[in-house]
């Protein structure tokens, strides 16, 4: 069995609220004083912080006392429309238009159109040992693009791993829609910390192309050579 809960911007004020509560959880809203929408989803070992409202950003993850985000100069999200102008994030969704660094040529936003887009609609989904929080938008552009998105993170009961998810639908009835789409993660630095991956090697090509926000130093091409060799 399973319960979903609408999840209006009403529920979401400065003082942070109890929306669930069980034996094995707790929901909490709010908004910070940046007025940027806010929800925490805490199992027994932890929590994940969500921000449902803003292209489904994962604001933080917290497990056995450890955050997983990385250090930033954001103490806050911000409300923004490009991801560099709240850029304290764990994992936010990076496309889908087009995902990346612009480089020569290229002029969409740096990591897209979807990294703080505006959801339309959020919502909880509670079953009997997961929790799902799910957004909803859709994009839609005059003489351009239409596409229905739907990100969730799924955190299951007693667990520190958490799944996140994004549905695309491209509903134009005349045009092909481009897809491109990278799960940007931006994990907290462990001393002799390794991340695992199941792509073959063959999958990943350096990037040869120097991304204009990057301003290169002879280090840096030091390490692209090396890279490269």
């Amino acid at each position: 069995m399973q319960y979903e809960i609408n999840l209006t911007k009403s529920l979401f004020t400065p003082l942070e609220t109890e929306i669930l509560h069980s034996e094995q959880w707790s929901v909490t809203a709010k908004t910070y004083s940046s007025g940027v929408a806010s929800l925490t989803i805490h199992n027994s070992l932890g929590y994940v912080e969500i921000l449902p409202f803003m292209g489904q950003i994962i604001w933080d993850a917290n497990f056995c006392g450890h955050s997983l985000r990385m250090e930033s100069m954001f103490s806050e999200p911000k409300p923004a429309t490009l991801i560099e102008d709240t850029y304290g994030c764990f994992a936010f969704h990076s496309g889908l238009l087009a995902a990346g660094c612009p480089g020569e040529g290229d002029n969409h936003p740096l990591h897209g159109e979807f990294a703080c887009a505006p959801m339309d609609s959020a919502k909880l989904i509670v079953s009997n040992d997961a929790i799902r929080v799910v957004s909803c938008c859709e994009y839609l552009k005059g003489f351009g693009n239409h596409y229905l998105a739907n990100p969730a993170v799924t955190l299951r009961q007693d667990s520190s791993m958490f799944d996140i998810e994004l549905r695309v639908q491209n509903l134009s009835k005349y045009a092909s829609m481009p897809l491109q789409y990278m799960c940007h993660m931006n994990y907290a630095f462990v001393t002799n910390g390794k991340i695992t991956q199941n792509l073959p090697v063959e999958a990943f090509k350096l990037r040869e192309s120097v991304p204009a926000h990057v301003k290169p130093t002879e280090n840096w091409l030091k390490i692209n050579a090396d890279i490269r060799a």
